[in-house]
């Protein structure tokens, strides 16, 4: 005999419940309406409401697919996994990833290990062999995986860069907008800077790469509000303004900033 084991309902469809049957050992799920009639038979291992249109994902045989509230199959079960990425669904084969459209057109060949949508400029970031690239949003590469990292792309379009142990910023198209010629850049503030580091001491760059304020410093924060920012150099910490100023002479054992005008800082254990 057949146990209705689990109801779960489905909010984006109303009235309606993924339900769990349990035969003998085995467990399939299908979708009932609240009278409790059968929308979508119970014959699948797996089945979870989307959260796009009203598609199901759901697994057979080991493999997952993609069906619609009145049981059509939109994505045939031939896949290790499916996902919803972009309007379109991130599909895995032996822990290949690509990309398929509802009509399971290829848009990006399966052959990457990662696929990450950046909104802020509509392109995605694609990783193989360790190395990291981009494709546009007309699923064309612009920049081949040859970088060991691509990271933090900000409003202005620039992308942090790592290569060959080096870091520098690029732009979607692969143009080079700042050199490989620091050991690390961080974001940029709505001012323009961003703090460098080269030779293991920190500064601040702008965005042509060029020194703001030169790499002196064994660490530096952000700056506030107010254009200052807590540094340390030659193990003691003081303050700064944006033009390297001394606001307040290093002499602290310890610097953080406690609000847009004072800071906590700690000398001799206190």
């Amino acid at each position: 005999a057949n146990l209705l084991y689990y109801l779960k309902m489905s909010k984006e469809l109303k009235n309606t419940y993924i339900a769990t049957v349990q035969e003998y050992e085995n467990f399939n799920y299908g979708i009932i309406s609240h009278q409790g009639e059968w929308i979508v038979e119970p014959k699948f291992q797996y089945l979870v409401k989307f959260g796009y249109k009203d598609y199901f994902k759901f697994r057979k045989n080991n493999f997952y697919g993609i069906i619609d509230s009145s049981n059509e199959i939109i994505i045939k079960p031939q896949y290790d996994d499916i996902n919803f990425l972009n309007g379109n669904f991130e599909v895995s084969i032996n822990g290949r990833k690509g990309l398929i459209n509802a009509n399971e057109d290829s848009l990006i060949e399966i052959k990457y290990e990662s696929i990450k949508y950046k909104n802020e400029l509509d392109f995605y970031i694609i990783k193989v062999d360790d190395k990291y690239g981009i494709i546009k949003s007309n699923f064309k590469v612009a920049i081949d995986a040859i970088y060991d990292n691509l990271s933090d792309v900000d409003k202005k379009g620039f992308i942090r860069a790592n290569l060959n142990g080096k870091t520098g910023v690029i732009d979607s198209d692969g143009q080079c907008l700042i050199d490989f010629s620091f050991q690390e850049i961080r974001n940029f503030d709505d001012e323009g800077f961003a703090i460098a580091k080269n030779n293991d001491l920190f500064g601040f760059i702008d965005r042509a790469g060029k020194w703001l304020i030169y790499p002196i410093y064994n660490h530096v924060y952000d700056f506030n509000k107010n254009g200052n920012c807590c540094v340390n150099i030659n193990s003691v910490y003081g303050v700064i303004n944006r033009k390297g100023n001394w606001v307040i002479q290093p002499e602290f054992n310890d610097c953080s900033i406690y609000n847009e005008e004072y800071y906590n800082v700690r000398l001799n254990g206190r």
